[in-house]
């Protein structure tokens, strides 16, 4: 139930961008679009459509196993830092929302925190800020961080 509920919620967030912005292109309406697609293609598999008739395993707790409600937990986690995401994307702008929803899902996923990853996911972001503003010319969310690398990277481009 909880995995369908994550869904609809979603779902919500993606027709509250859509009614938001102008451009069905725009970046939020992408970005939860994606989410919603990936949180589903993640979550129905989950879902047991059918119960099978199955005895009750030793140190199960509501018919699943203590690995199996673990692996539940990190979806639910990953599914809710991109929601997150979202809903700071315009007050901590593209490059902190981002780099700081790339480590956690890496987080999530890996089950432990590791820096190289979390570092080359940092230089990701910040690379695709850099080509977002100056080759593909996406209006993304702006805050000081995207700011002051849009005054370096135009600084840098006037010499």
């Amino acid at each position: 139930m909880l995995p369908l509920l994550l869904l609809v919620v979603l779902a919500c967030v993606v027709i509250a961008a859509v009614q938001d912005t102008s451009s069905l292109m725009s970046y939020p309406v992408f970005i939860t679009a994606t989410a919603f697609l990936l949180t589903g293609l993640a979550v129905l598999p989950t879902i047991p459509w059918r119960r099978p008739a199955r005895a009750a395993l030793p140190g199960a707790v509501f018919g699943r196993t203590a690995g199996e409600r673990r692996r539940m937990v990190r979806i639910i986690a990953f599914c809710a830092v991109w929601l997150i995401y979202v809903a700071l994307l315009n007050r901590l702008g593209f490059v902190l929302a981002s780099s700081l929803a790339l480590v956690a899902s890496l987080w999530i996923t890996l089950g432990t925190l590791r820096p190289i990853a979390s570092a080359g996911a940092v230089v990701f972001v910040l690379a695709l800020a850099i080509l977002i503003t100056t080759v593909l010319f996406v209006p993304v969310p702006k805050a000081g961080v995207d700011h002051w690398i849009d005054e370096t990277i135009f600084t840098v481009m006037e010499k």
